[in-house]
């Protein structure tokens, strides 16, 4: 009911735009959020109240038999690994979060798992529902190491318990890939399920499951080295890391897309995108590069969604990454980790509202989800000064800085980019949807009414790709509270 409402809303402001002259203004805010503060170590020592804080590689599932939303996580506090398990966590609306436990009881990792990699904790779970069962997917490892499994458990509730199945598939030290960082997706014409997987090495692949047992198809293995189609790789350092899959399908761009992360889970983590009409790929950027191409600059391969970046003064974020996808009723959302700037340990789950350009690419909020909508603005909702964050394919800093940018009530703007000055002209397009164009650079950029957590208040924010296919994320200045 909530969405549908929403919807309404939006099409009766959009109606007005069409209707005359004069845009339909005063868009609706979102209520303030709870929010939190960065390092404060009163929520290490108590776990019931960690929400958003020790959350890593995050999972996002809803379950429709309870109308919850759940993120399952890495097992860590503050950069350290803890009892093993599996962390979950609850929400009822995307916005407020509570830790409620541990997915696989007993705090003692799967003997099976335990014997094969020796780990003292358990990575990157992704749960999924195959009829009446809940399906948890993990991968179980030592830093740097190549003796890794993916493993499985399963449930009747999304809380658990989940009772170990087996292991999914094992990798040792010489093998082309890793066996971690598991993210279950459905081919929707055939409806067979895939197990996308990897990280450093050989990059990302993807291996057939079996329906009734969740484990890895017969015959999954035959083909080529073993280890499944290749969707994703660059070199094997650092420096050409990428990880952390996540397959989703949007219906109406008729695409599927590959989520990744690049780089290091301790600095320069970014997520990048590329997509394919099918499961298997290949799956290209938004240049039409393969991102398994390893002949072009390994920055230059994959739609950079977002990385480290700070908007003028206020907290800046960094080693944004290793993400999951929702689509529900007609709004997506992305989820992911982030480390605040001055804390490399310190990671904590950020979701953000996603949208989709109009030649199928996602964007996300620069600001975090506080239950936005998307609604119609006016010119004079959207001019003003702004903090604006050009991303770039391989930023000299961990964490960008923004620039000024000016959106003036004339229809001019200036751009204070870091290679010179850029002046132009916007306007609104439609509804919520702006155009900044000059002789030389152009931007597409939806406006959301966001809540800014740096002025703990209500402002416009702004999402787009420019024509280079670089990011552009802008916050408008609001007076803090």
């Amino acid at each position: 009911m909530i969405h549908a409402v929403r919807k309404l809303r939006f099409c009766v402001a959009a109606l007005s735009l069409c209707g005359s002259a004069a845009f339909f203004a005063n868009p609706v805010f979102p209520p303030r959020p709870a929010g939190f503060t960065p390092f404060d170590d009163t929520d290490i020592r108590a776990p019931a109240a960690w929400g958003f804080l020790n959350t890593h590689d995050p999972s996002i599932f809803f379950d429709a038999a309870s109308g919850s939303y759940y993120v399952y996580s890495t097992d860590m506090q503050k950069g350290m690994y803890v009892t093993p398990g599996c962390q979950i966590r609850k929400s009822e609306n995307l916005v407020d979060w509570s830790f409620v436990g541990r997915a696989i009881p007993g705090g003692e990792i799967p003997g099976d798992v335990a014997a094969w990699a020796s780990p003292v904790s358990l990575w990157a779970p992704d749960c999924v529902k195959v009829g009446d069962e809940y399906r948890l997917y993990y991968a179980a490892s030592l830093f740097g190491k190549q003796r890794s499994a993916i493993a499985l458990a399963v449930a009747r509730n999304p809380e658990g318990p989940f009772i170990p199945r087996g292991i999914v598939l094992e990798t040792r030290a010489g093998d082309p890939v890793n066996a971690i960082d598991p993210a279950i997706v459905r081919d929707e014409t055939s409806g067979r399920r895939y197990m996308a997987y990897g990280s450093f090495w050989g990059g990302i692949r993807l291996l057939e499951l079996d329906e009734s047992t969740g484990l890895l198809a017969n015959g999954a293995r035959d083909i080529g080295d073993g280890f499944g189609v290749s969707l994703a790789r660059r070199a094997s350092s650092v420096q050409g890391a990428v990880e952390g899959p996540y397959i989703i399908f949007n219906r109406e761009t008729g695409y599927y897309y590959l989520f990744v992360s690049y780089g290091s889970l301790s600095s320069n983590y970014n997520v990048r995108v590329g997509r394919s009409r099918v499961v298997a790929g290949p799956y290209l950027d938004y240049r039409g590069l393969a991102m398994t191409d390893l002949e072009a600059s390994p920055e230059s391969v994959g739609y950079k969604l977002t990385s480290g970046f700070r908007f003028g003064d206020g907290q800046g974020w960094f080693a944004l990454g290793h993400n999951s996808v929702l689509q529900r009723d007609g709004e997506w959302f992305f989820v992911h980790h982030v480390r605040p700037e001055g804390g490399s340990s310190w990671a904590y789950l950020n979701v953000r509202k996603l949208l989709w350009t109009s030649d199928g690419w996602p964007v996300a909020n620069p600001l975090p989800y506080a239950g936005e909508t998307e609604q119609a603005v006016s010119s004079a909702d959207v001019a003003g000064k702004y903090a604006c964050v050009l991303f770039e394919d391989a930023p000299t800093a961990v964490v960008t800085a923004s620039v000024a940018l000016s959106l003036k009530k004339n229809g001019s703007f200036v751009l204070m980019a870091p290679s010179g000055k850029i002046r132009g002209s916007w306007s609104v397009l439609e509804a919520n949807k702006i155009s900044l164009q000059s002789r030389g650079w152009r931007a597409d950029v939806f406006a959301l009414a966001s809540w800014d957590p740096d002025a703990d208040a209500p402002t416009i924010s702004l999402t787009g790709i420019d024509r280079n296919g670089h990011g552009v994320w802008a916050r408008k200045d609001a007076k803090k509270h």
